[in-house]
């Protein structure tokens, strides 16, 4: 198994009261576990920006003793 981070692009719409459309993108980084073949299990861990989620990685893979994707 390994540890990954990909970048999160998703938008929210919501119609308000007078029938407008209101878009909220909302952009993270995630921390994901891989298997062996590199297939995504599942998410670990949301972060909001890359420095963070690249010193969580090293913290979590450290503590796993998982080698990182």
């Amino acid at each position: 198994m390994k540890i990954g981070i990909r970048k999160s692009n998703k938008a929210w719409r919501s119609y308000s009261g007078g029938n407008r459309i209101l878009d909220v993108p909302s952009e993270d980084f995630r921390l994901l576990l891989f298997n062996a073949v590199g297939k995504m299990m599942m998410p670990l861990k949301k972060v909001g920006d890359l420095n963070t989620a690249r010193k969580e990685l090293d913290k979590t893979c450290e503590r796993l003793e998982i080698s990182k994707m």
